[in-house]
Parts: structure tokens; sequence; C-alpha cells
């Protein structure tokens, strides 16, 4: 969690320790915004509740923005660019068409990459480092660096979400008796199931930054930070929507399953009925979810469909086709190239409204999408034909497959997950997302769920459903457990750790030789493991293991000690590395002294990995010893947690003698 960029403004709020029965700091008018951000649409709902108790507000009382720009939709697309735009025209959502470098999908940037995504970021970068252009005479490049190449995906996120929050803001003004500022601000976002630490950090940072510079109302009036997933957000608007109709139809005890299919990922949660009357449920499998939403479909066309039909000439003069400013496409980020965007934008609306075959088998008629100048020439075999492209039902069934197949493979995935469990076979699957508007999807989802003996449902507005849900979840009018807020964490936490000397980054003085393995490293050095604003959750905090490797000569002393560093520097791009540096009063630091001499033999023969005896290849023999640096950020706690421990650890509990062992006393860093 040691990205530091996006540094949250937000102030640490004082967190209630209440259960439902007992939440009075709830009580009172809110303000409750609500963050839906998707890989391709992005929607955002807002309330200002009653705070009658025994009035609560309602689903009917949670507005949706509509207002994006000169658009008004539900929802805004999730593109930004940094290039120049068409006269008048916005930077982000609606109004980046016919600009260069259009930027996509950077949600799924937030996590830690897979293989094949880092291979193929790693090609893009490639490509573009092959379009620029470089003046051997003075060694420099002849064209600026676009701006998205110097920008990491958090601060893009960020870029977009600001654009956003700006507008939910106007929105929100415009309302009369609106009442910003008179009442606390609570903020909440949704994100996916399947959503590793790295992405929730990342996210929660891009959020609050953006929602927290805009709305300065959430510090001010002690406002509250909520996450949800998008399944429970989507479950929670679904099964309110629905209690007039469908859930009536459910029984104590039955099991439902709730399908989020966005544009990006797909989710999935199984509940259990408690109670009817009032309606509350439980969660009853394990969330599952995966990368086969809309947003596949359209990269099936892009990345699929096009080159089997167009000639690699064609593709390349698709992609160059807005000229000398798409040469050096995305680099690390994906982007959209001119051609593309208009290939896609038409593929879009075809994709919207495609129906498959009808129930008596009829074929729809080909449709046909129109190719840029000098792309494509005449062929029947491909449906090439005075400068358009054909694409036929079969097509687009092709292109739906691997999307629609991963949907029926999550649910597939709960009903098994109820019979290892021996819970009652579900009896609804409520099927919600911007996906589920699709008339071919909802069709194909209905015949698979029927043959698995599910019936299925839609709620009233299914593109909005995440939005809508996770307001009541805040509004805590929602079906399940009540939410948790989550704050920033008030400092930087590194430590004084030697790297390699690098002459870009360390100065002179701090060079020096290892005397064990002759490398030139840099002392003084400051590596932070821990960013001022990263996410400290409600349950488990921030927990931090950093592996530090220790040498000795033989026979010499084996006392040490470990300098933990904590900074609250406001720096846009983090404090500095350098341990010494003059009248800086943002931080201060924290000695952890340690004595190896203490581990026994036995101890080291049991765990060799641990502590040995290693020799070089210049036949030095020394004395190396794991150490690890524990750090616990925590709510419930008003300081952070720093200790020293002795080899590889595994979870919280310790052995005396075993590795894992504190080396340290625990030191308390007050907040």
């Amino acid at each position: 969690m040691a990205d530091s960029d996006g540094v949250s403004h937000l102030t640490r709020t004082s967190v209630a320790r209440t259960e439902r029965s007992g939440a009075t700091e709830r009580t009172g008018p809110r303000h409750i915004i609500s963050v839906d951000y998707g890989t391709t649409y992005t929607g955002v709902a807002w309330v200002l509740t009653k705070g009658d108790v025994s009035n609560p507000s309602a689903l009917s009382d949670i507005k949706t923005i509509e207002n994006w720009g000169r658009h008004n939709e539900s929802k805004v697309p999730s593109k930004i660019t940094y290039s120049a735009t068409q006269a008048n025209m916005e930077r982000w959502g609606y109004g980046v068409g016919g600009s260069a470098y259009v930027l996509k999908e950077t949600k799924l940037d937030l996590e830690e990459w897979r293989r094949p995504d880092a291979l193929a970021a790693l090609l893009r970068t490639l490509e573009a480092l092959d379009g620029m252009t470089i003046d051997p005479s003075t060694n420099v490049l002849e064209e600026d660096i676009p701006r998205h190449m110097i920008k990491k995906p958090v601060e893009i996120v960020t870029d977009y979400l600001t654009f956003i929050a700006k507008s939910v803001r106007r929105a929100i003004t415009s309302n009369e008796g609106h009442g910003l500022g008179q009442f606390p601000v609570d903020l909440i976002f949704t994100h996916p199931v399947e959503w590793d630490a790295r992405a929730r950090n990342l996210t929660f940072r891009a959020v609050t930054a953006s929602f927290g510079n805009v709305f300065s109302e959430i510090a001010t009036t002690r406002g509250r930070v909520y996450m949800a997933t998008e399944s429970e957000a989507c479950a929670q608007y679904t099964m309110r929507d629905s209690q007039e109709g469908a859930v009536q139809g459910l029984a104590k005890g039955d099991c439902f399953i709730v399908v989020d299919a966005g544009g990006g990922t797909v989710d999935l949660a199984t509940y259990q009925v408690l109670e009817v009357e009032p309606f509350r449920v439980k969660l009853a499998t394990k969330p599952s979810g995966d990368r086969c939403g809309a947003a596949y479909i359209d990269e099936c066309f892009l990345t699929g469909f096009l080159p089997r039909r167009l000639s690699n000439t064609d593709i390349q003069r698709l992609k160059y086709s807005g000229g000398s400013q798409d040469r050096l496409g995305g680099a690390v980020h994906k982007s959209l190239r001119r051609g593309e965007e208009l290939l896609l934008e038409q593929f879009m609306v075809l994709k919207h409204n495609f129906k498959g075959p009808s129930d008596n088998g009829q074929v729809p008629e080909t449709s046909w999408i129109s190719l840029p100048d000098g792309v494509g020439t005449d062929n029947e075999a491909r449906l090439i034909k005075h400068g358009q492209l054909g694409i036929t039902c079969e097509d687009m069934m092709l292109m739906f497959n691997d999307s629609l197949q991963g949907t029926i493979d999550l649910v597939k995935d709960q009903i098994r997950q109820l019979d290892v469990l021996g819970l009652p076979e579900a009896q609804a699957l409520f099927f919600s997302g911007g996906f589920s508007r699709n008339e071919y999807v909802r069709k194909e989802l209905e015949r698979s769920a029927g043959s698995l003996g599910l019936e299925v449902y839609s709620g009233s507005d299914s593109w909005t459903a995440v939005a809508k849900g996770a307001a009541l979840m805040a509004m805590d009018v929602g079906c399940g457990p009540l939410l948790q807020p989550n704050i920033p964490c008030p400092f930087h936490i590194g430590a004084v750790l030697s790297t390699r000397y690098m002459s870009f980054e360390h100065d002179a003085p701090q060079k020096y030789t290892d005397t064990f393995d002759r490398i030139d490293r840099s002392k003084e050095h400051i590596q932070w493991f821990v960013s001022m604003g990263d996410l400290v959750t409600y349950d488990e905090g921030i927990k931090e293991r950093v592996k530090i490797i220790r040498k000795f000569k033989p026979n010499a002393s084996m006392r040490g000690r470990i300098v933990v560093v904590v900074s609250r520097s406001d720096r846009a791009r983090g404090p500095t590395s350098k341990f010494k540096v003059e009248d800086d009063d943002t931080r201060s630091s924290c000695p952890l002294s340690y004595d190896l001499a203490t581990i026994t033999p036995e101890q080291r023969r049991r765990s060799p990995a641990a502590f040995r005896t290693v020799q070089n290849e210049y036949g030095l023999s020394y004395q190396q010893a794991e150490l690890e640096l524990e750090i616990r950020v925590r709510q419930q706690s008003s300081a952070a947690e720093v200790r020293l421990v002795w080899g590889r650890t595994d979870g919280d509990a310790y052995t005396p003698g075993e590795p894992g062992c504190p080396l340290s006393r625990t030191e308390y860093l007050a907040f």
C-alpha cells in the first residue's frame, strides 16, 4: 500500500462503535452520496435523509444524477482524455468523442496486473516507444510526450472522478433547500467482489481525494466514508425494489442468487431469507465474480472480429486514421484511437439492440457499420461493400459467447456452493446491471437458469441498481447488516533501509559499497510502506509485513536497530526518501532495537532459512538473518503499532522459540 498518489485531504473522523439498536449517532438528516464507478459507465445517486427513525427515508427518496455536462443520462461513460478536444467539448464522459488518446477501462488498471495484462501493457509501451522520434543531434524527443503517458492509473481515475464530483455538486446545489453545509455528508462507493487489496486501497484514495476536494463538507461535517461490493449493493436495491413483487414469493429459509452484470465484471452473491416481514437476509455463500462483463464483447469486436475481417494494412490504417496525434497510443494505459472509437461507437449501438434469433429461429438481417475513409476495399467474402462492414447475427452471437458463458458458469458456482454447504436450492435469480438490459443476454440467461430450476427477475431500474442500493446501505435501511465506516491513514510509515544506489535518485554522499556482496548501495534511505490517505478498514485496518535481511560477520555482535519513520508530509508525490533532511518538522522517527544472539542454535537448526550461513562468490562467509517489520494501523486504536519479529510469520499467532517470535517490543505511534 505504498502508492503515494492522490493523497486524501479528508480528516480522520470519529468512528461510532455502535450496534444497530444503539446507533444514535446515525440519527438526524444526512446527505449520502453513492458512487458506482464502473469499468465502462459511472453512476451516482444521492439523498438527504429525513433523520426520523419513525419515518425513515425510502427508495423513492433517492435521486440519480442525470446531468453530465451536455448530456442527460442515468450514467456517464468512464472515459477521459488529456488531448485537445473539439470546441467546447468536455475532456471526459460523453465529451471525448473525436479526441486522440481516449483512455478507457482505467478502473481495471487499479488491480494487481495478471501476467497477460502486464504483457499487453508492455506491448503497448513498446509500440509507443517505437512511435517516438529522437533528434540525433540533441538526443531529445522531437515531440511532447502525451500527458497520459506520465500519469499513474490512480491519478487518471482521480482526475476522472473529480469531473464526476463537480457534476454531482452542481446537481445537488441546483435543488432548492439542498442543505449542503448544514448536515453531515457521507460518501459510499462500490467495488467488484473480486477486488484485491491494492485495488480497494487505490479506489478509496481516488474517491476520497476527488470527492473530498470537491465536497469539503465531508471533512467539516465529520462525514463518514463507506464501501460495499457491487453485488451487495445490487442485491439491496433489487430486494427493496422487488418487495412488492418477486420477493413476496420467497419464504423464510429460501435462498436466491443476485447477479450484477456490469461493464467490466459480473458479480454474484447468494442470500438466504431470515425473516419475511420485515424482510431480512444473510449472505449464504462466498460472493464470486469475473471479468466477463459487456466490455469484453467490445474487446472481442476490436481484437477478434476486426482483425479477422480487415487486412493487416487496413488495421494499421484504422489505428492511425487520426493522424500523427494517434501514433503513440495509450502506452501502459488502454486507449482508443479515433478510428477505433468511430467503429466502436457504431458497434455499441448494435450490441445494445441485439436480440439474437427469434423464438421461431428466424435470424435478423446483417447489420452494417461505416468504415473510416481509406479503410477496407470491397470484398464480398468479408462483407465489405461501399465503405461499410457487415456484421451478421452469427458474428454477434460469437462475440457475446464468452461473456454469456462466463456469467452462466458463475451462476453454477453459486449453486455448487449451496450444495456443499447443505443449504436449500436457490429459488430465484435477480438479474441487474447494465448488461442485463440487453434482450439477447436476458433471454439466454433465462433459458440457462430455467434449466437449473431458477426463475429470473429484474428490477425496474437495473442500470442504476448499484448506486441506489449502496445509498440504501449507507442510509441503514437495507436488508443486511449495519455498514461500518473507513478512514484514511493519517500519516506515511516507512523505515530506514539500504537499497541499491541509483545516481538519478540518491546523492553521492549516500553511496557505499556493501562489504558482503560488493554491490553499491545507498545509506540513509527511507523505504515507505504505508502512505497517508491509505485505506484503514473498520475490521482489519492496515497490516503490512516487510522482510528485512541482516548480515553479520562470524562472531560479530548481532545487535542492531531498525529506525521507523512517520511523516505527515503533504507533498503531492509523497515524502522524500532521504532520511537526513534539514528543517523537516513533518516527521518523527522511532528506533526498534534487536539482539539476534537471543536466538538459540536449536531454533536456528529448526528454521535454517530464517538464519543461515552464506558464502558469496568471492569466498567470504557471513551469517544472514531474516527479520520482519510488522506495521498495524487500526481504527480501534489511536496509534499505529510497529515491531520486529524474527523469520517468517503466518497470521497473528506466535510460538515462543519459533520463527515469528518478537525481537523488539511493540512501539505505538500516536495519530
